[in-house]
C-alpha cells in the first residue's frame, strides 16, 4: 500500500470533521465503504504494517482499523472486529 493512500485517509477524516465521525448518516457511511473497505481489509490482513514507521501512517492505520470500521460495519459485530489489532499499533506507536 501506498503512502498516498495514508495520506488520503488522514485527509478525509480531518476534512469530514468530528460532527461526521458521530453521526449515523447512510451516505457518509457509503462514501468510507466506497473509498476505503477494500484498504480496511488489507490493513486488517497486515498488508499495510510498513505504515507503522510514520506517524502519519500509524494514524492512518488506526483510523482503519477502528473509526472506519464503525461506519463500515455499523449495528455489527465487526465494527469492533480489527479493535485488538488498532490497540496493539496504537502501543507501539505510543513507545516509539
Amino acid at each position: 500500500m501506498s503512502n498516498s493512500s495514508a495520506q488520503a485517509i488522514v485527509r478525509f477524516w480531518r476534512e469530514a470533521g468530528a460532527d461526521a465521525w458521530f453521526a449515523k448518516d447512510e451516505a457518509f457511511d457509503e462514501a468510507i465503504r466506497t473509498r476505503f473497505e477494500a484498504l480496511h481489509h488489507a490493513a486488517a490482513r497486515g498488508a499495510c504494517a510498513d505504515w507503522e514507521e510514520s506517524a502519519e501512517g500509524a494514524l492512518a492505520l488506526l483510523l482503519l482499523l477502528d473509526q472506519f470500521p464503525r461506519n463500515l460495519y455499523r449495528g455489527s459485530a465487526h465494527a469492533f472486529a480489527a479493535d485488538p489489532l488498532a490497540r496493539a499499533i496504537a502501543a507501539r506507536a505510543i513507545a516509539r
